[in-house]
């Protein structure tokens, strides 16, 4: 009977594996109109299903379907029958509740205007005096703006004052076949260390010589542990403070497009306050100045000549079609939609420079790194901007 049941298992097994591979072949044959009309026709279709979803959770849920099967609610049916991840059943229970009560929300999850997330975000605070405010304050929105829009129907007790706590983290010091044999992914996750002796280190560390592991695996294997102090800042921000923040971010995304922490973030900040108000700066900078008046001076013609004739985009005119763009990717899809994107912009020169292309203003634009990549395929070929795709 096992054998029957192995035999079965592999035969349906292959058999959806032959099905996958002739998907991806006939994708890979399809136009790129096709393509894209295709993933709206099932993203269509996928709302439809969602929603039909619901509202038989709903259905379920008033009839308690769940009780008779085992199951001692109907999250319990939507993670063990069903076979949901827990956030993914509590997502859909909330919406699915939601929908039972408000008829609109139905149907703006249905047109695209309400996500899931949203959805459930939404599904705590809403009545019918505030559901038609509501509604309209997060349509169209992502989670996090969402979040933003719906922020003074959910109001904290507001504290006026910093707070710093001192803290201290595990630091793993030890060699990376450790981390691979013991199955230990960050010592931050309450990790159980049998500690055998604590050393006190440089500055403000302490080394922590561990001999085992609770629960690490088999094998028996001995790290280094770094205690090192830590300080935890608790503080509240206007809305003018974040846009700020946004800002700073984009411009340093150029940087790290990968994105960049909170610690990051302030330290390059006060790095360069101090450095901009050091007294021992500030007179080094006059020294240069003065060096730079008695040195040779070009005629406006033959500056404006150097501009044009070099890679080197002067800051001015960077900052120029900077302010001209708004700060934002001004690639224009075939739909019409700009892209608008504040992360990773380059300056693009709509002529390229290696076609003749110099360094007005009327000839360059801002445009993210993807878009910018992409117009240079355009150009020069996806075969020849293959070589510059940073490898992952």
């Amino acid at each position: 009977m096992g054998n029957r049941a192995r035999t079965g298992h592999q035969d349906k097994s292959s058999d959806l594996h032959n099905k996958f591979s002739m998907l991806r072949a006939q994708l890979q044959i399809l136009s790129d109109s096709k393509l894209l009309s295709g993933i709206q026709a099932l993203n269509d279709r996928e709302r439809k299903i969602r929603l039909t979803v619901l509202f038989y959770l709903r259905e379920i849920d008033k009839r308690r379907l769940y009780l008779p099967l085992g199951y001692n609610s109907l999250f319990e049916f939507c993670t063990r029958h069903l076979g949901y991840s827990r956030s993914s059943a509590y997502r859909r229970i909330e919406a699915a509740r939601c929908i039972g009560r408000f008829p609109e929300a139905a149907v703006m999850l249905l047109t695209g205007e309400l996500n899931l997330s949203v959805l459930t975000l939404i599904s705590g605070i809403i009545t019918k005096d505030n559901i038609k405010d509501i509604l309209s304050q997060v349509s169209g929105k992502s989670y996090r703006d969402a979040e933003i829009a719906i922020a003074m129907y959910k109001p904290i007790e507001t504290k006026t004052w910093d707070r710093v706590k001192p803290v201290s983290v595990f630091e793993k010091k030890t060699a990376p076949d450790f981390e691979i044999a013991s199955g230990i992914q960050n010592f931050d996750n309450g990790l159980n260390v049998e500690t055998d002796s604590v050393t006190q280190s440089s500055g403000n560390s302490l080394i922590v010589e561990t001999n085992s592991v609770k629960d690490a695996g088999s094998g028996k294997k001995s790290a280094d542990v770094t205690l090192k102090q830590k300080f935890k800042l608790e503080f509240m921000v206007d809305p003018a403070f974040m846009k700020k923040l946004e800002k700073v971010k984009s411009r340093l995304s150029r940087k790290y497009p990968g994105g960049i922490n909170f610690e990051m973030l302030f330290n390059i900040i006060m790095e360069e306050y101090l450095e901009r108000h050091s007294p021992d700066n500030k007179i080094e900078r006059r020294k240069t100045r003065e060096s730079n008046k008695q040195s040779l001076k070009t005629t406006s013609q033959d500056k404006q000549n150097r501009i044009n004739n070099t890679r080197n985009i002067p800051a001015a005119i960077r900052d120029k079609v900077y302010k001209r763009d708004g700060g934002r990717c001004t690639f224009v899809g075939e739909n019409g939609k700009r892209c608008n994107s504040t992360w990773n912009l380059e300056i693009d020169h709509i002529v390229p420079f290696a076609r003749g292309g110099n360094n007005s203003p009327g000839n360059l634009r801002l445009l993210c790194a993807k878009h910018n990549f992409m117009e240079a395929a355009r150009t020069y070929g996806k075969d020849f901007m293959g070589k510059f795709i940073k490898k992952e």
